[in-house]
């Protein structure tokens, strides 16, 4: 006779080979509770609830397809594209301190910046003078203050020329170039 099992489901009695086995278990004869037909049924009932709970589609920006659980609109490349700058949380207007105490205003479009950044103090002299700044002229703050960007504090420097050894400022002594 073939041993028989009750579902727990359905609740009709089958034979065993109808049923999966339960791997977790060790015992030799060791079977799961629902019959294969059931448990077909409960899985598919399972993923069924699971895709309508993810959100499926395309990137409004650039119609990438969206992963599983996306909860925005967007792919992960356009919203960090969409943090940057002003977008960003992190924003502080555009005006950061550096290690070595200057101050960089956000200007991603003048011809000078890096990283999006230009100092203050160059942007200051160029504003008094009408033209940007070469990368050679130099701004000096006069009173040694790297932070100190008024324009009655600011000189301007010419290039260095190939005769002089180093420049020195005029007020204060200091002095730079080649040395």
């Amino acid at each position: 006779m073939k041993a028989m099992r009750k579902c727990s489901t359905c609740g009709e009695v089958k034979p065993l080979k109808e049923f999966y086995r339960d791997k977790r278990l060790t015992r030799k004869n060791s079977y799961g509770n629902e019959c294969k037909e059931c448990e077909a049924k409960y899985k598919h009932k399972h993923y069924l609830k699971q895709k309508a709970n993810k959100r499926w589609g395309v990137c409004k920006e650039c119609g990438a397809p969206l992963g599983n659980n996306n909860k925005s609109d967007l792919c992960k490349k356009c919203a960090r594209a969409k943090k940057v700058g002003k977008n960003a949380t992190h924003w502080k207007g555009g005006r950061i301190k550096t290690v070595q105490g200057y101050i960089k205003l956000h200007r991603p479009n003048h011809p000078c910046a890096r990283n999006g950044y230009v100092p203050e103090h160059r942007l200051v002299m160029e504003k008094k003078m009408g033209r940007y700044l070469k990368p050679n002229e130099l701004v000096h703050h006069i009173n040694g203050k790297k932070d100190d960007n008024r324009e009655e504090n600011l000189l301007f420097i010419k290039p260095n020329k190939p005769h002089l050894s180093y420049n020195v400022c005029p007020r204060c002594n200091f002095k730079w170039g080649n040395r």
